[in-house]
């Protein structure tokens, strides 16, 4: 299935570019997702636990399904003190 995926920097899409479509496995969760990203290297070093993730607009639990044309932004946690 497709997503419309936008990292936000430092994290990048593969290829480099802003944001684009992007193939995943049909059913797959915000975990399945997240751990794909980190294999192809591309949450930074940071690993599923030092991002999170907003689906159209909303911010979602690692147990969320993705479905077919949503669109999916991945951001850095916030850091603070």
């Amino acid at each position: 299935m497709h997503i419309y995926f936008k990292p936000y920097s430092p994290l990048t899409f593969p290829g480099g570019q802003g944001d684009g479509k992007m193939e995943i496995q049909d059913d797959a969760s915000v975990a399945d997702f997240l751990q794909f990203l980190d294999e192809h290297g591309l949450l930074g070093g940071y690993g599923p636990q030092g991002v999170f993730v907003i689906v159209e607009n909303c911010a979602v639990r690692m147990d969320y399904i993705l479905r077919e044309g949503q669109a999916v932004k991945v951001l850095l946690q916030p850091q603070g003190g």
